[in-house]
This record gives C-alpha cells, structure tokens and sequence, in this order.
C-alpha cells in the first residue's frame, strides 16, 4: 500500500481496491495472471457468498483466516 497523508486519498478507490484484494482468497490470488478465469471464479465467489456490505465481507474472510 503507498503511505500518504491525505485521509481523502485513504477512502478513495485505489486504496479499497487494494484492500479488497487483500481479503480475497488465496485461491483466487493465484488465478490473477488469467484475468479470465479470475473474473469468472471471482463473480461465482462473491455470487456464492452474498456480502451485503463490504464491513460483511471484510468480517467473512477475517473469520475464514482464524
């Protein structure tokens, strides 16, 4: 993650970006060179999961790493 000051930049799309990519499943990490198969599996995880928020998944995968 790039270090700034600006809590304007820290609530802007790159850093969620970032973050989100974070939480995603090891699984899914390792399909990123193959855009296509990552979009696919991608859609069928999060279709799969429902989040209705992203507090929802953040709290999803931080129990799935305990």
């Amino acid at each position: 993650m790039p270090t700034v000051n600006l809590s304007k930049f820290h609530k802007g799309q790159f850093i969620s970006g970032i973050k989100a990519y974070s939480h995603l499943p090891q699984y899914l990490k390792l399909l990123v060179n193959d855009m296509k198969c990552f979009k696919i599996s991608l859609k069928k995880f999060l279709h799969q999961q429902s989040f209705y928020s992203v507090k929802e998944y953040y709290e999803h995968n931080e129990n799935k790493d305990m």
